[in-house]
């Protein structure tokens, strides 16, 4: 059993030490008594590690809309081939399209829970600006 102690735990403000069994976390708190080895983290920053659980609901018809049928592979490589000939048929962006803010706007009042960005479709580094826009929104 390790005991972590003298962290700064993200989300208990109240806990400073973790109780760590074979690498599964059994406690977080304070005074969480002995274990065979005690580490201090010197005040060090503890928090899950960075996880992008991102998907695209936005391409779910991409296929079918090529024209082609199946599932096809599913893997990032297929989807890097297929951008190009998807984004073909692809006929606004955010500051292409004139209103275009006004609509991610409109959409949020509807009710869409979040905003994103596609660097990659824009047509020139002018256009790039809605990058720093939709966190704003």
């Amino acid at each position: 059993m390790k005991k972590y102690t003298n962290a700064v735990i993200y989300r208990h403000k109240d806990a400073y030490e973790i109780l760590v069994d074979k690498g599964v976390i059994k406690a977080i708190g304070r005074n969480l008594g002995q274990a065979d080895e005690v580490i201090d983290l010197g005040g060090k920053l503890v928090a899950a590690p960075y996880v992008d659980p991102h998907l695209h609901l936005d391409y779910v018809y991409t296929l079918s809309e090529l024209g082609q049928s199946g599932a096809g592979s599913g893997t990032l490589f297929e989807a890097i081939e297929l951008w190009p000939k998807f984004k073909e048929t692809l006929t606004e962006g955010m500051y292409t399209f004139k209103g275009g803010r006004d609509l991610v706007e409109e959409a949020l009042k509807m009710g869409a829970d979040v905003v994103g960005g596609i660097p990659h479709y824009e047509p020139a580094r002018e256009y790039l600006r809605h990058i720093g826009t939709c966190p704003e929104i």
